[in-house]
């Protein structure tokens, strides 16, 4: 009797993302193009973790994640559905993930696991429903993550407007964090409401879900989600009872604070 596959302990973003980071490229585009899944193409670097400037380990990331939603989730779910074909290529891809998990913790990379130190302070938001892809609250302001290459943005929003350079230390500042799937869905226990998606890049993405009701949840403090956890978490559909949740169009690493009553947090 054949040993069972073992499934892939990381989502399909966050293998996307560690792969394109750690310079896959052409091998993804291979099995795109419907070449056999080669675990042999998808072996772990054979240099030290530092074979990798941060500079351009940045880069790579942001575009990996900006991507992701209009173009790298088809890529992601043929990397899924070969690991659930193959057991050696699906050791590899989790051997390839693990490494770079280690690789971005081992360079304390910012906003991996917890705050960096520097932002960009974005303009207040205001999400149309007309057009909104996004599980962020519909009023709130975004302090977006600085990588020392930009800020980092998901693919869902472009800011037209020049940002202010906000060289403040967060690293010590308190946050509520979103760390898991049950974070997620004890925000939406305690605070749950539909909502249709309309205008994403994905047509299973258009739908109604239910996400926080942001501004009836007494948050007071700034949302955190780690690059980490939103690689893991995002873009994921997940049964809630009878309905579905979906986390979407979130700028990873960003300090999110909800507007109410025209407040916001200033520092």
């Amino acid at each position: 009797m054949a040993s069972p596959i073992p499934a892939l302990r990381y989502s399909n973003f966050f293998a996307y993302v560690a792969l394109n980071c750690l310079g896959f490229e052409g091998a993804l585009a291979a099995l795109q193009a419907g070449e056999k899944a080669d675990p042999k193409r998808f072996l772990l670097p054979s240099s030290p973790k530092d074979f990798m400037s941060s500079e351009t380990l940045a880069h790579r990331l942001h575009a990996a994640i900006s991507e992701y939603p209009s173009q790298g989730a088809f890529t992601a779910s043929i990397i899924a559905s070969r690991s659930a074909e193959t057991a050696k290529f699906s050791r590899a891809i989790t051997q390839l993930c693990d490494y770079f998990d280690d690789l971005m913790s081992g360079q304390n990379f910012p906003g991996w696991a917890s705050p960096g130190s520097h932002y960009y302070r974005a303009i207040r938001c205001q999400f149309s429903p007309e057009n909104r892809w996004t599980s962020m609250p519909t009023s709130c302001a975004i302090e977006l993550l600085d990588t020392g290459v930009g800020y980092l943005a998901d693919d869902f929003m472009y800011f037209d407007t020049p940002m202010e350079s906000n060289p403040a230390t967060f690293s010590t500042i308190a946050t509520h964090e979103i760390r898991n799937e049950r974070d997620w869905l004890e925000l939406i226990s305690d605070a749950g409401h539909g909502y249709k998606f309309s205008g994403s890049p994905q047509p299973e993405w258009d739908d109604s879900f239910v996400i926080p009701d942001w501004h009836e949840l007494s948050i007071d403090k700034p949302i955190f989600i780690s690059i980490r956890s939103y690689l893991n978490l995002a873009y994921r559909i997940i049964p809630v009872k009878d309905q579905r949740t979906l986390l979407a169009g979130w700028h990873p690493g960003s300090l999110v604070s909800i507007e109410k009553q025209g407040t916001c947090r200033t520092n």
